[in-house]
């Protein structure tokens, strides 16, 4: 079996010796090259027939021939060889072969066709693409995808739109709801009636042997219908016919027949109402109208809106987040238009009396109020959400953030609702340092520390500590963080902080090596080691880290006991990667 192996491998690089042989004899790769080449392609071959076969080696041998035809034609043209017919074609034969093996051995595999299809189309290969666009085809006939790219390969390359039709109709026999081959088809049946009247248009004829119902999209609109009778209330698929329609003149009867048939079938879905305002402004230079078209363009579009809201029985809020954001592109594009702010504001302003809002869409209001409207206005809006929404901490940091008259009373309530919000109590204590007296903003830290919950704690830990710092005798300081790393279960991100700002200290006093700063260091170290030293490797590191700078006889020999601590200490899974971590900072 080996030695069959082997023959098998010499006999595919005895194939490629005249292309190496024609590159080498032509400079564009010297003879140690050409050896590495053939031992790198040796390789690959080995790795492609053994057993069981990886998708992987074939993407990387693939990969490897692309490169090498990619620095063999940045060669030519350095070198000015202008033609190389026979090299060129004996790499890409050989890509050719080694994705039909991939292809034969992996062939439900969708996207390792698609990569040779890709592959085909790049290099023009046209017949190895139709034949492997029908081997997929028929393989895996229930991916759209491959459908689309076999009619899209008909009319590209051959220019066939029989073809291309009939591929799409047996697509949709076999996927009958899939709105991908539909919107093919739809766009294959317009392009078609394009190059008709394209080709009237250049050879100044008229084009008698087509019928007039083909030249007006009969063809088009017959599919349409067809695709909307399997799937129904569909509004992305009626939306994308819409784009597709973009793409081709004269097209006002197709635009009118979808919009009609959203409306007929889709009026209950908040999303068709926003596709319907769309078109209004479809084609339409917003920036170029006057002041009275751009008025009349906004009333039609609230009476769209209007209809949608009465027709829509759920998800009203989705179709407000729409008109909002709809008047919101529009007064960018005409930003002196005052009879769109008041009506924008009083949108924001309805908004919060409808019973079907929620929470994002309030949000949307009062970020709109605020962009456009007073701080009075913005107050209004985040007053009446809190009593709406009690437990929405981006509704409440809206109320504290961005409005005045924020009191005590205010925070109470608030930590009241949200006793778990970490940002709420972060800037509660932020209020605190800038609006009350030391011993209030003490106390407000200390409540926040001892929160029974984690993340609160350790956000107010932090901050507690730098206010600390900043404020207290290094004595007291001290005095408070131990009593806090006392209080278990201490976050090592506590620990860590405490670290940081003694090193911050000794650097602000340019000392170090101050024997109180280190011994105080050891100490939160022996702390967190004893807390956290199961299970974090870091912390370990960073206390050998910490007695190595030292560099004092007591701490290079405290350093050698810490390691050995470690070791016992931690879980043996981390063993091994701690060792390497140590072996990696004492090489530096």
């Amino acid at each position: 079996c080996i030695i069959k192996m082997a023959e098998l491998v010499q006999k595919r690089l005895e194939a490629t010796v005249f292309d190496l042989e024609e590159l080498e004899r032509n400079g564009i790769f010297s003879k140690a090259e050409i050896k590495s080449i053939v031992k790198k392609r040796r390789k690959f071959e080995y790795r492609l027939i053994r057993r069981p076969a990886l998708k992987e080696d074939f993407l990387s041998a693939v990969q490897y021939e692309l490169n090498l035809d990619m620095l063999r034609k940045h060669r030519m043209e350095k070198l000015g060889i202008k033609q190389m017919s026979e090299a060129a074609s004996g790499i890409r034969s050989r890509i050719h072969g080694i994705f039909q093996r991939a292809v034969k051995k992996f062939n439900c595999d969708v996207d390792l066709w698609l990569e040779y299809i890709e592959f085909c189309k790049r290099v023009h290969h046209y017949v190895a693409l139709g034949k492997a666009l029908g081997q997929v085809l028929s393989l895996s006939p229930k991916e759209p995808s491959l459908w689309v790219t076999a009619a899209q390969n008909e009319i590209g390359v051959n220019r066939d739109f029989s073809n291309a039709r009939i591929l799409l109709q047996k697509g949709l026999r076999v996927n009958s709801t899939a709105q991908l081959l539909w919107l093919e088809a739809f766009r294959l049946e317009l392009l078609y009636v394009d190059q008709l009247k394209r080709r009237e248009d250049v050879l100044h004829i008229e084009n008698v042997t087509v019928d007039d119902a083909v030249l007006s999209n009969k063809a088009a609109e017959l599919v349409f219908k067809e695709a909307i009778k399997v799937i129904p209330e569909n509004v992305a698929f009626r939306s994308e016919c819409l784009e597709v329609l973009k793409d081709f003149d004269e097209m006002e009867h197709l635009q009118n027949l979808i919009c009609k048939s959203l409306l007929e079938d889709c009026s209950h879905l908040p999303q068709t109402w926003t596709v319907l305002v769309q078109q209004h402004s479809r084609d339409v230079q917003l920036s170029s109208l006057t002041e009275e078209k751009a008025v009349a363009l906004f009333k039609e579009v609230t009476e769209t809106f209007m209809k949608g809201l009465e027709s829509v029985d759920h998800a009203k809020a989705e179709v407000w987040s729409s008109y909002i954001d709809w008047q919101v592109e529009f007064l960018k594009e005409l930003p002196k238009c005052s009879f769109a702010k008041e009506k924008l504001l009083q949108c924001c302003e309805e908004v919060i009396c409808d019973d079907c809002i929620t929470e994002e869409l309030l949000l949307l209001a009062i970020e709109t109020t605020s962009k456009y409207g007073s701080p009075k206005a913005v107050g209004k809006l985040c007053s009446l959400g809190v009593d709406k929404f009690p437990t929405s901490e981006s509704i409440w940091l809206k109320r504290l953030r961005d409005c005045s008259g924020v009191t005590m009373e205010m925070f109470s309530n608030c930590l009241k609702s949200l006793p778990g919000s970490s940002a709420i109590w972060e800037y509660y204590l932020t209020w605190c340092l800038n609006n009350c007296l030391p011993n209030e903003v003490e106390q407000a830290f200390k409540s926040g520390v001892k929160h029974q919950l984690k993340n609160v704690s350790s956000v107010c830990t932090k901050m507690y500590l730098k206010w600390l710092f900043k404020t207290k005798p290094i004595k007291e300081v001290r005095t408070q963080y131990i009593q806090i790393l006392d209080y278990h279960p201490v976050a090592l991100e506590t620990y860590c902080e405490c670290i940081k700002l003694e090193r911050e200290r000794a650097s602000s006093l340019h000392s170090p090596q101050d024997h109180s700063f280190q011994k105080q260091t050891r100490v939160i170290y022996q702390k967190a080691i004893l807390e956290h030293g199961h299970a974090d490797i870091d912390i370990w590191l960073d206390f050998l880290k910490f007695e190595v700078e030292c560099n004092t006889a007591e701490s290079l020999l405290n350093a050698n006991n810490i390691y050995w601590k470690a070791r016992k200490t931690l879980k043996k899974e981390l063993i091994s990667e701690f060792t390497t971590k140590h072996s990696l900072l004492r090489s530096k």
